[in-house]
């Protein structure tokens, strides 16, 4: 059994998968079988509805996948796996009602129906999950899931390696030991990791179902001595991986790519691309419009405070280093004196008192945000995503901070994961940056939803605004 743990661990995840995503349709069908049969005592359902049960598999089927509810690590997480399976549901019984008023076919419904399918089919996923996770655990007990790691080289690259794996938080991840080119060198560990011996004896050990995987750590100029232990390796069943020597460099590598022929390593990419970056885009046009026609009369009840209480202009512009790490003018309720709030003036403190007694009630609840509306409807920043810095930080950390850059490779945004977690005003730049580059990393519609749902509650009033 342990000889075949790295094929054991691929392919059940993948065989756990395809049965989960197809116990989801099952699900469906079943529940709005079910749902039908407990409302009229009969299992014939009506045309219509037999449609919206197929489109209700295929939605589920697609924001299931996009809500990523069937990746292994997500399993092993229940509360954020039912939060996405939770989400993926309820978007696809919002695109169903949205279907259904445009085609005028909402009336055909019975509302008990949805509200029974709608359950039913929760109840199944979770109890699915709920299977799903006990298998997974009763695998993890038994050390299925364990893969065991060897690191051919000594050198700095091969501790390198050897400190980023032990530090990953990967449970299942198990370091062998060391190997290297000589056969018989000392055995003195390397790290605090034992030194098991050569090339010969990393052989036996995969041959003994003791090493699932190998990782060649060594540099450019062992050339020959990689290509030989390659050669060696070529016979086994085994996962061979070559770290390159550019990994002591602390190069942000995303991937690799084959470009006529030759691999080349990804070290800068665009986080947003293809069908994201559509995505992106429609969420932006979309809900901007919206927002703006929501939050337009107290916009102007705001503007109207601020002439009454001093005269002077409402709004105030501010260069910020947006996408691409090009200049823009952010627009924001004039919050300080008039004489006070020009560009380049320090930034506001607690209890400044620069601030008007207007400017600081919007300071604490971020309402002073509201018209860069106009901003995200320009196209120039978007509603989600890491606020935009002052120049005077860009130039500051842009060479102290490694990957504070990539940070612009996305839109500003009015809200990001950093501020509703709680990094603003007098807060952690380091902190924050590590948010920002969480998100950029990790963006995800679902992501922005949950961002724009937890600033209702976090984003516009918290006791770090001022």
């Amino acid at each position: 059994m342990a000889t075949d743990s790295p094929g054991f661990i691929k392919d059940s995840q993948t065989v756990l998968s395809g049965l989960l995503r197809f116990g989801d349709c099952a699900v469906v069908t079943v529940s709005a079988l079910a749902a039908y049969r407990l409302r009229t005592d009969s299992f014939a359902l009506p045309g219509l509805y037999v449609s919206a049960t197929i489109l209700g598999v295929l939605l589920t089927a697609n924001f299931m996948h996009m809500a990523h509810v069937y990746a292994i690590t997500n399993l092993r997480r229940s509360p954020v796996e039912i939060g996405r399976v939770l989400m993926a549901w309820c978007a696809m019984i919002v695109t169903l009602i949205a279907i259904s008023y445009f085609t005028d076919t909402s009336e055909v419904f019975a509302r008990v129906w949805v509200i029974l399918w709608f359950a039913f089919s929760l109840g199944g996923f979770l109890m699915l999950r709920a299977i799903a996770g006990l298998q997974i655990d009763r695998w993890q007990r038994i050390g299925l899931l364990e893969l065991k790691v060897a690191i051919f080289g000594t050198g700095p690259l091969g501790v390198a390696v050897h400190r980023q794996l032990r530090e990953s938080g990967n449970g299942n991840l198990r370091l062998v030991g060391f190997f290297e080119v000589e056969e018989g060198g000392t055995r003195e560990a390397v790290d605090g990791l034992p030194r098991l011996g050569g090339v010969d004896m990393l052989i036996q050990e995969i041959q003994a179902g003791r090493v699932d995987e190998v990782i060649i750590a060594m540099p450019w100029e062992q050339e020959a001595e990689v290509k030989q232990i390659l050669h060696r390796l070529q016979t086994l069943s085994v996962n061979v991986r070559l770290c390159p020597d550019v990994f002591t460099l602390y190069l942000p590598v995303r991937g690799l790519t084959s470009l006529a022929g030759i691999a080349m390593l990804d070290i800068f990419e665009r986080p947003l691309s293809g069908w994201d970056l559509v995505v992106k885009n429609l969420e932006d046009r979309l809900l901007a419009p919206v927002l703006f026609i929501l939050f337009l009369p107290l916009c102007l009840v705001i503007a109207l405070a601020i002439k009454l209480e001093g005269g002077g202009p409402v709004l105030f512009r501010q260069p910020r280093y947006g996408f691409h790490n090009n200049v823009i003018q952010i627009v924001k309720f004039r919050t300080m004196r008039t004489d006070e709030e020009t560009p380049g003036v320090p930034q506001a403190t607690r209890n400044d008192p620069r601030v008007t007694r207007i400017g600081r009630l919007l300071r604490r609840t971020s309402l002073d945000e509201l018209p860069q509306l106009l901003n995200v409807l320009k196209g120039q920043m978007s509603l989600v995503g890491p606020r935009p810095e002052r120049p005077e930080l860009i130039a500051r950390f842009r060479e102290d901070w490694r990957g504070y850059m990539l940070r612009q490779h996305v839109k500003a945004g009015m809200t990001g994961w950093a501020q509703v977690n709680g990094l603003r005003g007098d807060t952690s730049l380091k902190k924050r940056l590590q948010y920002d580059l969480f998100y950029v990393r990790h963006w995800s519609l679902w992501f922005d939803m949950r961002i724009l749902w937890l600033t209702v509650f976090r984003g516009f009033v918290h006791r770090n605004a001022h």
